[in-house]
């Protein structure tokens, strides 16, 4: 079957109802216009906040969660299941957050590491629909209606919590900065990969820029750990923001031993 052979009417009870609704969210965001796309992607975290403040999500709940926030060009990805693996071999039950999907959606939120069943997963969305597909309303009275991203980033933190998981490994969508994921006030850890030229339309045209996006997930006191290779202005980079944040940047993983 394919997707625009799927009617919007169709039973909630399927996950094609699922992909239909989600598709729907996809554009959102580029129909407000060129000159609006920037300043609402700087408050996309405070939005995603919002979201989760209307599922009753606090930050106290996030804060269980032990998140493991992980950003960079390349290599989030294996380094997110790394990580996560690691975690389930100690007997620490996982959660995960990773984008893009490789089939199915479904991939994007893991438990254990492994994806929500498709029928939980089915039923978990529609239970978050009927909560905030109104929207929120931000303080300058403009109303946000929820986008793909927002979806599955409020669905997963709202599954973790839920799910009672003891740390939650949160790969970032894009930048860092000004991403859906960066809503976590004091993770367990903060983790910047490999950093190239990527998406400079968005995060800059310059290494050094490109780090200043990766950097606004450092949080005051919580550790930071960089890649080993990452360039020098990138380096420079991330050390200025870690020290205006109050905290510091490890390549070697000395914050972790004792």
């Amino acid at each position: 079957m394919h997707l625009h052979e799927v009617n919007y009417c169709t039973s909630r009870s399927t996950y094609e109802s699922v992909l239909v609704e989600l598709n729907r969210t996809i554009y959102r965001t580029q129909e407000l216009g060129p000159e609006r796309v920037p300043a609402k992607r700087r408050r996309a975290n405070l939005i995603s906040k919002r979201f989760l403040d209307l599922c009753g999500i606090s930050p106290s709940c996030i804060r269980k969660l032990n998140v493991i926030h992980v950003a960079g060009s390349k290599g989030k990805g294996s380094t997110c299941a790394l990580i996560e693996s690691i975690l389930r071999e100690k007997g620490l039950r996982t959660g995960s957050l990773n984008s893009p999907h490789l089939i199915d959606v479904e991939e994007r939120i893991r438990l254990n590491g492994r994806p929500l069943h498709r029928d939980v997963f089915t039923s978990r969305f529609w239970e978050l629909h009927d909560v905030i597909s109104g929207g929120i309303e931000m303080d300058d009275g403009e109303r946000i209606l929820p986008t793909y991203l927002v979806y599955l980033t409020t669905l997963a933190f709202k599954t973790f919590v839920e799910e009672q998981v003891d740390v939650a490994v949160i790969e970032v969508g894009l930048g860092g900065r000004f991403d859906h994921t960066n809503l976590v006030e004091d993770p367990a850890v903060t983790v910047v990969t490999g950093i190239h030229l990527e998406h400079t339309e968005r995060l800059g045209n310059t290494i050094e820029e490109i780090a200043w996006n990766k950097a606004g997930i450092f949080k005051p006191g919580v550790p930071a750990v960089i890649a080993h290779n990452i360039a020098a202005g990138a380096m420079r980079v991330f050390e200025h923001e870690a020290e205006l944040v109050k905290t510091r940047v490890d390549i070697n993983l000395s914050a972790f031993r004792r």
